[in-house]
């Protein structure tokens, strides 16, 4: 299945239906749904820009192309000294993630967490808090470990509001902008702009 020639990935195919994702970079224009040797081309398709439409996500382009992680349920992964956010939940193939980081055997206390209100946070190994980028479609992983020069990179933390407790610790609603460079691993670098989140964090 091609969107205007670019290809799309099947979710599922049966002799009645097809569901398929529309790709990244696809643009306006017609369908065609091809099967073994014979091509049927279907009416014009409109693509346009994602929204957000849940209560947490995190939303940026990627080279330009916008792209839109986003759940209702807030999620969120204890990593030590790391507080990291993942959406949407438990989903191997698609999901994006904002970390913030303290240096080894220093982990996220909630008065931490509570700090960073009105923070620009640094993507950088040099100073702490430091705080990473990622995101994973079709199962290829793209992160700003693979780019070692983040100069002009940074996460604005705009809002910390407590947001519960999970399991006994105490999580908050993080929000904020960011801008930063991803790559696969052995890649060209990924120019991430217009990033923003509404996310959980946890203490640990």
């Amino acid at each position: 299945v091609k969107f205007n020639g670019v290809e799309a990935d099947i979710i599922t195919a049966n002799e009645n239906a097809l569901a398929v994702l529309v790709p990244g970079g696809a643009t306006t224009g017609t369908v065609t749904v091809t099967t073994a040797d014979k091509t049927a081309t279907g009416p014009q398709f409109t693509v346009t820009e994602p929204t957000v439409t849940q209560t947490y996500y995190i939303t940026f382009k990627a080279n330009g192309v916008k792209k839109v992680f986003e759940s209702s349920n807030p999620g969120y992964q204890s990593c030590g000294q790391c507080a990291c956010s993942y959406m949407p939940v438990l989903n191997d193939e698609r999901n994006a993630n904002v970390s913030v980081c303290n240096p080894d055997n220093d982990w996220i206390t909630a008065a931490d967490i509570q700090s960073w209100n009105g923070d620009k946070l640094l993507l950088s190994s040099t100073g702490f808090p430091a705080a990473s980028f990622g995101f994973t479609e079709n199962n290829e992983f793209y992160g700003t470990e693979n780019v070692p020069d983040q100069t002009g990179s940074e996460v604005d933390v705009r809002s910390v509001v407590a947001d519960g407790e999970e399991f006994g610790k105490k999580m908050f609603k993080v929000s904020g902008t960011f801008k930063c460079k991803v790559a696969k691993s052995g890649g060209a670098a990924v120019n991430v702009t217009e990033g923003s989140f509404v996310v959980r964090y946890s203490e640990d």
